[in-house]
């Protein structure tokens, strides 16, 4: 549903009755309520409401509510804040298909701060950001992304902010910057802008896109790109990317993704040696090229067919692979795999 969650009831061990949490926003974007308190307990921060739940993408502008504030006990002993109520999503999308595309902005709501808890209490902890846009259908949805996207505010400190889009078997075409919600307290540090949650996924990165946030992946997430593309932020996450198209991806940032990485087509380009994340490199076309000085521990593996795969550094630069590599022809076609310098 639209409606945010009501916090929960503070209560500081058997010393009093507990103290109250707030409402949860009760219509579309509607912020949450601060939680109440008494002596000794903070009540929890409502949630904010969802900006709109729809099946289809939103056609005006939308925001999260924010979370409530957690309740502040107003005794200076040993006492607890209330949390802070988190924030609710842009807007949920649960329909699947085309949904064709985005023209109005997403922003999730901030997370509500947490109570304090006096000089010798525990303060409560502040509520998580909520998301921009969730596809929430298992099966997936396809979209073209042509306005800005924004996670909400962590509501405290090292408290996360929300991802600016999340989903599983998704296909997006990006023409607009997505960005992850900030990490309360004055972390320098953002959630996921993308979060790839399972399934099959595509992703082309066309004009005017941008991303303020790694992209976190669970399954295989495709980088279809007919144009070339510069991709500075992290990729995280248990699943794998696969690069297909005949542009050129180049990878600048130190990525931890553990699934494994697949080169069908056009250049795949790397500055940094830990741009290919910590799982295997396979090789069924295109090109990988390397624009710095880097040994890779990644086994490599080629898979031989029609066409032919290159390995090179560029001028003055040395690419070094230490791991096992294995050689499958898979078609019995003329193929050849080159090593060199370009």
């Amino acid at each position: 549903g639209v409606t945010g969650g009501r916090g929960g009831e503070g209560d500081f061990f058997v010393v009093s009755s507990g103290a109250p949490g707030g409402a949860g926003g009760a219509t579309p974007g509607a912020n949450g309520e601060n939680g109440g308190a008494n002596a000794t307990a903070g009540g929890g921060g409502g949630g904010g409401a969802h900006g709109l739940v729809s099946a289809t993408l939103p056609t005006f502008a939308v925001q999260g509510g924010h979370g409530g504030a957690g309740g502040s006990p107003s005794f200076m002993g040993f006492v607890m804040g209330g949390g802070g109520g988190g924030g609710g999503s842009g807007a949920v999308v649960t329909g699947t298909g085309d949904l064709e595309t985005l023209t109005v902005t997403v922003t999730g709501g901030n997370g509500g701060a947490g109570g304090s808890g006096g000089p010798s209490g525990v303060s409560g902890s502040g509520g998580g950001g909520g998301h921009g846009l969730v596809f929430s259908a298992a099966g997936g949805a396809t979209a073209t992304i042509a306005a800005n996207v924004s996670g909400g505010s962590g509501g405290g400190m090292l408290v996360a902010g929300g991802n600016g889009i999340v989903g599983a078997n998704l296909d997006l075409d990006l023409y607009a910057t997505v960005s992850g919600g900030v990490f309360g307290g004055g972390v320098d540090q953002r959630s996921a802008a993308l979060r790839f949650t399972g399934g099959n996924s595509r992703l082309t990165l066309g004009s005017g896109w941008g991303l303020a946030g790694g992209i976190d992946v669970t399954g295989t997430l495709t980088f279809d790109q007919p144009t070339d593309a510069t991709l500075g932020e992290t990729i995280s996450g248990s699943g794998g990317i696969v690069k297909a198209g005949a542009g050129t991806l180049t990878l600048t940032g130190t990525n931890s993704y553990s699934g494994g990485s697949r080169l069908e087509a056009g250049l795949l380009q790397i500055g940094n040696a830990a741009a290919l994340g910590s799982g295997g490199l396979v090789m069924s076309g295109g090109a990988l090229r390397s624009t710095v000085t880097a040994t890779l521990a990644n086994a490599l593996t080629w898979e031989g067919g029609e066409s032919s795969s290159i390995l090179s550094a560029a001028a003055g630069q040395t690419l070094t692979f230490t791991g096992p590599l294995a050689v499958f022809n898979t078609t019995g076609a003329p193929a050849s795999l080159r090593f060199g310098s370009a």
